[in-house]
């Protein structure tokens, strides 16, 4: 079984057990909530309890080229920012 979950939304306009479709409104989202400093969308899916990269199945769904070099140049960037990320986090251990 495959379970989506949404936070940071304003107003939600699905319940649990909704079925949705693509081009579905779920919910709106009108600016920063919880920690965060702008409006995002924190988006997860778990099969059968466990986490899964909401990108591999957009990319499974959408065929759109534009949408796709989005998701690569996203997907690269991440992981300069994760690869800065672990350098600063290994110099932050060694150093305390």
């Amino acid at each position: 079984m495959c379970k989506h979950f949404i936070s940071h939304l304003a107003s939600v306009n699905v319940k649990i057990g909704d079925k949705v479709k693509q081009g579905d409104i779920l919910g709106r989202i009108y600016g920063a909530s919880g920690n965060a400093v702008s409006p995002q969308l924190h988006y997860e899916i778990k099969v059968k309890g466990l986490h899964q990269d909401p990108l591999r199945f957009i990319k499974k769904a959408y065929h759109d080229s534009v949408l796709l070099e989005k998701i690569k140049v996203y997907e690269e960037r991440m992981k300069e920012v994760v690869t800065k990320r672990d350098i600063l986090v290994k110099h932050y251990l060694i150093s305390h």
